[in-house]
């Protein structure tokens, strides 16, 4: 459970790239609107659903543009439990990539399928290595 600077890159309707800060100190000293956030209440998935709060999900989907690894520590205790979820699906960009995919394999998760955007692959057809685009991963329990 967490107070947490909500730091909006536009504030006009469906736009993206807005996201939760989890350094709001660098957020200070950063070029960032900083009248452009608010306080958001924030708590981790494992707080939700050991507190009975939330049942489970079997299913999870995380695209929140670069807080991804965050998130995934944040369910840790789920993920290694015996209702842990049967697919989870990350947006797994450069930065995170090795600690994302070293977390996962921590956790006993594999990767079951990666694929790239429309834009990944136009680029990967033109013979642009593919390690420099986002990839949608899934990930699956070893067992």
């Amino acid at each position: 459970m967490d107070i947490s600077n909500f730091i909006y890159d536009s504030r006009d309707v469906g736009t993206s790239n807005s996201q939760l800060s989890f350094h709001p100190k660098e957020d200070k000293d950063s070029n960032n609107k900083t009248e452009n956030f608010e306080l958001k209440y924030a708590v981790s998935i494992d707080n939700l659903v050991f507190s009975e709060s939330f049942p489970p999900p079997d299913y999870i989907k995380i695209d929140v543009d670069g807080n991804e690894f965050p998130i995934l520590c944040g369910m840790s205790d789920l993920l290694k439990s015996k209702r842990r979820p049967k697919s989870i699906q990350v947006e797994v960009c450069n930065e995170d990539k090795p600690h994302i995919l070293s977390f996962m394999e921590n956790h006993n998760y594999l990767v079951a399928k990666a694929h790239y955007s429309a834009f990944g692959m136009e680029a990967l057809v033109q013979g642009v290595e593919g390690k420099n685009y986002v990839c949608n991963t899934i990930f699956q329990p070893k067992d």
